[in-house]
């Protein structure tokens, strides 16, 4: 037991390296002073459906832009409540082009059909495909268009602040942002050309135009539940430069508004996001389990016995100090909920049961949800 405490440590430092080193190569969004001589035309385009709660923010958002040239392409793609009625309000405004979808062709995700529709309609040098759920800070498209300018990147995606207010929100969805920036060195995205290492945000996607038709558009991924991950995987395949940004301060999101919702969404994107491999399942299970939940029970042990003179014990101490210090500099530098920290091994055994719960709809009933459809994934 001792040198299984012992190597526990090691991995936790390693990834704790990883974190800290990843933190320092994003860079932050609101920092970037990179004043261009000449703005591009930039299309906006935001696919909505079922949106009644996010649709007005987002565009009254959008609208306040302090950016120059750009247009606004909203698609009402079949929605059963009331975003259509909403979106009217904004008909008249000569900045927004409302367009409105009834059809979703066999093979295709709804998303995806939708991106592909605003692109056709798109006349801008760049198209940023962004969620209805996001709010746009007035500076945000400046600032990201200039640092996509400076890093010549093909595909810039942006991190956004996410907005939490239940407590699954706050249990459940900063771990997001811990298994990306604690398992994937960002350098991987940069220098190497593997396309596996791979990541992009899909509620802000910022494409070169002539970059998004060379990998196909939306066409190439359109039976894609993760259109993003995908997308960002096409950018590299093509030997194109695919950048991260920290966006905090320029972009919010409320990604779930509730338990129902945490759980459709994650079962949606996790069996999705490990290629459905049962063998990636079981080890993302067994690491998650041995690193971040381990160290709590044993202690838990240890402190009901009273083996407080043991060197194991001590040695649960530094893992778990490790885990909090992780947890503490994604809170600082994410806006994160505090609260949820303390929660942590509770937030990754929930994220482990419904990461099963995606894997047995997804390959067992071969089937997924997603705002109100059903899809059949082969």
């Amino acid at each position: 037991m001792l040198y299984f405490n012992i190597l526990i440590i090691v991995f936790l430092f390693s990834f704790l390296t990883i974190l800290i080193w990843n933190l320092f190569l994003i860079k932050r969004g609101i920092n970037i002073s990179c004043k261009l001589f000449e703005y591009p035309f930039v299309s906006i385009l935001v696919p909505m459906r079922n949106e009644e709660k996010n649709a007005e923010k987002c565009i009254k958002s959008l609208l306040s832009l302090d950016y120059s040239k750009y247009e606004i392409i909203v698609l009402n793609d079949d929605s059963e409540d009331n975003t259509g009625e909403i979106l009217k309000k904004f008909s008249n405004n000569q900045k927004i082009k409302i367009i409105e979808n009834h059809l979703l062709p066999e093979g295709w995700i709804g998303k995806n059909y939708a991106c592909k529709i605003l692109s056709d309609h798109a006349s801008g040098n760049y198209l940023l495909f962004t969620d209805a759920d996001t709010v746009h800070h007035p500076q945000s498209l400046k600032k990201i268009v200039e640092y996509s300018k400076l890093t010549n990147a093909d595909l810039l995606s942006v991190i956004p602040r996410q907005e939490m207010t239940s407590l699954s929100e706050k249990l459940l969805v900063p771990l997001l942002y811990f298994v990306l920036f604690v398992f994937l060195p960002m350098f991987m995205l940069k220098y190497n050309r593997f396309p596996r290492f791979s990541a992009s945000i899909g509620q802000y996607l910022l494409f070169k135009r002539s970059a998004y038709d060379k990998i196909g558009g939306h066409i190439s991924v359109k039976s894609s539940i993760i259109e993003d991950i995908h997308l960002a995987r096409k950018i590299k395949e093509n030997n194109l430069k695919l950048r991260l940004l920290d966006g905090v301060d320029l972009i919010s999101c409320r990604m779930y508004s509730s338990m129902k919702d945490i759980i459709i969404g994650f079962s949606k994107n996790i069996s999705a996001g490990i290629g459905n491999s049962f063998t990636i399942l079981i080890v993302m299970c067994l690491v998650n389990l041995f690193l971040f939940v381990y160290p709590f029970v044993e202690i838990f042990i240890y402190f009901l016995y009273q083996f407080f003179d043991s060197t194991i014990f001590y040695l649960l101490l530094i893992q778990i100090f490790i885990i909090y210090i992780m947890r503490l500099l994604l809170y600082i530098r994410f806006k994160q909920s505090f609260f949820s920290i303390f929660l942590h091994p509770i937030g990754i055994l929930v994220m482990l049961i419904l990461a099963t719960r995606s894997f047995y709809l997804t390959v067992f009933y071969g089937k997924t949800n997603w705002k109100n459809r059903n899809y059949k994934i082969k």
